[in-house]
This record gives structure tokens, C-alpha cells and sequence, in this order.
């Protein structure tokens, strides 16, 4: 999508295809690119064609999502290495599949030949996210509300292909930014983001056939139900995070919520709730688990709800941004609050059996967490 015009410091290929992270990773900068112009989609092979007759040239670039990274169909080459090369796909983007399609193509039963990806590597599949020597960046979190994205979510889906040029307070267009200037950019950890439709897991980033089928999922569900399938994502899967530390942090941002003095043991949190789903018994296992932690008061005072929901509102300044509503026009008191790595606190009222009876119960959970 992006690619520097050529300038007289050298050549560099320009391209970004966004990826989400939620923790800065630091990757040391480079010396500043002498670049002018910054062009959007469609230039980078044009980029890299002139890298290739000018294999002296140094220079900087990134790839934007592209179809790979080869020139015509040569496949994958590196004809200078001094070129510092960096990558940027956003989990959920289309432009995944077409990534992992092999320059070989494919062979389907009944002896049909599908031809390859001509742009694509013959050992990586044209990925440039995955090809030696470049080093893949984070489009991590919007900074702004932008074309109907609010401040502080994940960067996901067909949109994360390039709305992000129109927040510059996005990680994405900070990287972008620190490449260009010579500064430092945040680097790649992988997550699990979903959405009520889908639902992008650990592994799922660079395995074709899993992004194909999260790309017809999605297609299927925008067709039949008239809804974008990419909206409101969360965070749920990421790697590193313990059980141990998950269930501390789930014990503490709920004692910030009840109303009360409260301690919660970090072994009173639920950890029962497992990630997969056993094929044999059709039931949740783990690992990964979902630790949750949870209270229920029957028949709440007024002032119990305010103080509840004044202290979920509170844990914005922590980092927590407030989810969209799933149901518009339910109950008022129903909401939840989620912070960049994933954890969520929230607060449901609804009626029992007894019709009499009013049931508000106040939840934390925390995304996937190894044992």
C-alpha cells in the first residue's frame, strides 16, 4: 500500500500491512530515510523493481499489505541487502490469504490446477511478514475515533489495510513515521482478536487455509445477516501471559470495581473455563484458560448500582475504554469495560426466577492465559 519515491540517499521499498500487538516491542531504529513523498497503494513492486536495478543503493522501506514480494514472477529476491525492510499486515486483513497462497498453486480433487501467486516465494508463500530479513511491525490500536473506529481498539479486518492513514495517532501510522525518520517502531506479537462473527486464534496469522476460512466466514456473515463481521473486535488470545498472573490481575481490577472494601484471593478466581472445545464431548477444555472472577447482589440498592458504575467508568483512566453495547436499548446498567491487553470488567442487571427478584452481577475476566 505504501512506497517511498526514490530520493537521492537510495532506494527502498515502502510497505505496510498491519499486525496486532498490545505490547510496545521495541525494535532499534535505523539512520533517517531521505524520503519525500509517501504514495499509497499499489507502487510497492514499482519500489522494488528500481531497488533491484540499483542493487548499491541503500535505503529503507516497508512492505504495506501487498500480494508478496517478488518483482513480475521471480519469486523472492534480495538483491540488496543493505536495504532495512520491515512489514505491517493487520490480523483479519483479506489481503492474508492471498499472502499464504503458494507461487506453485494449488491442485483440487478432480485434477483442477488453480495457478499460484506469481508475487510469492516458493519456500514462504510470498509472505512478506514472514520472509528472512524483514522485520514485521505492529499496527496495534486506532488513537482516534476514525471512520467508525473508536480510540484504544485493536486495528483489524479489511480495515486494517489502511484506515489507519487517517489517525495518525495509530500505532501503525507511528511506525510508519519512526521508519521514515530513523526512530524507533514497535515490532509484532502475535494475538487472538474476535468479533461476534469472527475469530482470528494464535497460529492463525500466516496459515492460508485458516485465513481463507475466516475470510468466507466472514463474507457469509456480511452476505446473509447484512453486518459487518469485523466490528467491536477484542483481544482474547495472547501469548505469555500465565494463568498465575492472568488470576492476579482478575482478583485485583475487581476489587477496583466493587463498591466495597474487598480482597479478593487470587485463588478464589473461576479457572474452569477452557479455550477449546474437546471434539469427543463437544465441551470447553483447556488449556488455554479464561480465568473469571464474579459476584451477584440480589436486589441492589439504587446507590450500590451508582457506585458500581461510577467505578467502571473510573477504570478508563487505567487504560480501559468502554465496549459498544451488544444489545442497544437493554437495560442501562449493562455495560463493559476492556483495556488493550484484553482484560474486561463489567456489570449485567437482570431478574431471576422471582420476578421480584433483581440480580446485578459484577464480573472480571481476563483473555486467554496459559498454565
Amino acid at each position: 500500500m505504501l512506497a517511498p519515491i526514490p530520493n537521492p540517499a537510495g532506494v527502498g521499498e515502502l510497505g505496510t500491512a498491519p499486525a496486532a500487538t498490545g505490547a510496545r516491542n521495541a525494535v532499534p531504529g535505523h539512520g533517517r530515510a531521505q524520503v519525500r513523498h509517501v504514495r499509497h497503494r499499489g507502487q510497492r513492486r514499482m519500489v522494488e523493481l528500481l531497488g533491484a536495478m540499483n542493487s548499491g543503493a541503500a535505503g529503507v522501506g516497508v512492505y504495506v499489505p501487498g500480494t508478496g514480494t517478488g518483482v513480475f514472477d521471480t519469486g523472492w529476491n534480495n538483491p540488496n541487502p543493505a536495504v532495512q525492510r520491515y512489514s505491517m499486515t493487520a490480523p483479519g486483513d483479506p489481503i492474508g490469504v492471498v499472502q499464504s497462497y503458494p507461487e506453485a498453486g494449488l491442485s483440487i480433487p478432480g485434477g483442477v490446477r488453480i495457478p499460484g501467486n506469481p508475487h510469492a516465494s516458493a519456500e514462504l508463500g510470498g509472505d512478506p511478514d514472514e520472509v528472512p530479513g524483514v522485520t514485521r511491525l505492529d499496527t496495534g490500536f486506532y488513537g482516534t475515533a476514525t471512520s467508525g473506529h473508536r480510540p484504544g481498539e485493536v486495528v483489524f479486518g479489511p480495515d486494517g489495510h489502511g484506515k489507519y492513514w487517517d489517525d495518525p495517532k495509530s500505532t501503525a501510522f507511528a511506525n510508519i513515521v519512526g521508519v521514515i525518520a530513523g526512530g524507533e517502531v514497535t515490532g509484532y506479537v502475535e494475538r487472538g482478536i474476535e468479533s461476534r462473527w469472527i475469530d482470528v486464534g494464535l497460529g492463525d496469522n500466516g496459515n492460508g487455509a485458516k485465513e481463507a476460512f475466516d475470510a468466507g466466514k466472514a463474507a457469509s456473515a456480511g452476505a446473509l445477516f447484512d453486518v459487518d463481521p469485523y466490528a467491536d473486535p477484542r483481544i482474547t488470545d495472547k501469548p505469555g501471559l500465565t494463568v498465575t498472573e492472568a488470576s492476579r490481575l482478575v482478583a485485583g481490577n475487581f476489587e477496583l470495581v466493587w463498591p466495597e472494601p474487598v480482597s479478593v484471593p487470587v485463588d478464589a478466581v473461576d479457572l474452569t473455563h477452557g479455550r477449546r472445545t474437546d471434539p469427543n464431548s463437544l465441551r470447553a477444555v483447556g488449556p488455554p484458560w479464561t480465568p473469571i472472577y464474579e459476584r451477584t447482589q440480589i436486589n441492589p440498592s439504587p446507590e450500590f448500582i451508582d457506585r458500581v458504575l461510577a467505578n467502571l467508568a473510573a477504570m478508563t483512566t487505567r487504560g480501559f475504554v468502554r465496549d459498544p453495547d451488544p444489545i442497544p436499548g437493554d437495560q442501562p446498567e449493562n455495560r463493559s469495560y476492556t483495556d488493550p491487553r484484553g482484560f474486561t470488567v463489567s456489570a449485567a442487571l437482570f431478574y431471576g426466577a422471582d420476578p421480584a427478584q433483581r440480580r446485578f452481577a459484577i464480573g472480571s475476566t481476563s483473555p486467554c492465559a496459559a498454565e
